[in-house]
């Protein structure tokens, strides 16, 4: 089994090489519009049903630069709310502003900067989400898809 680690596989020659190290469980990976920074979430707070929650684990966002098809610079992005499991289903609007589904909370946008710009609470823990139309957002959540309308500026990169 490899370790919990972020690979690079090129299907055409079959080479799978390490790209990110140091997670506990990378987890949503998206590139910001023009491809130059990628954001990881890394999560050690045992999501599954066969593992025990660990409140004290990990979640945490990380940036990387993207410099000739490597990933280098990381650095801490973002963290959410401390009650938040996870951020995952990471997007990336057409501002650069980064949206994830955050297990326990719903939505959470941050600024390129990593700057929280706000949430959006929903009743159910959030697993993923998804652009629509322009100035819309869905979030799948506990056997529920949510739609969400934002400003008509929002459109997915």
């Amino acid at each position: 089994m490899l370790p919990n680690q972020l690979y690079s596989f090129n299907p055409r020659t079959n080479d799978l090489r390490m790209a990110a190290d140091g997670f506990v469980r990378p987890i949503g990976v998206k590139a910001s519009p023009d491809g130059k920074t990628i954001y990881i979430g890394d999560t050690g707070a045992n999501l599954y049903e066969h593992e025990p929650l660990d409140l004290q684990g990990s979640r945490t966002i990380y940036a990387f630069d993207r410099v000739d098809g490597g990933l280098t610079n990381r650095r801490l992005f973002a963290m959410p709310q401390a009650y938040a499991l996870a951020a995952d289903g990471i997007k990336v609007d057409s501002y650069g502003s980064v949206w994830a589904a955050v297990a326990g909370q719903g939505i959470s946008v941050w600024d390129k900067s990593g700057l929280l710009l706000g949430g959006i609470n929903i009743p159910v823990a959030g697993g993923n989400l998804g652009f629509g139309r322009p100035g819309e957002v869905y979030l799948l959540g506990d056997n529920t898809i949510f739609k969400v309308s934002v400003s008509k500026i929002v459109v997915g990169a």
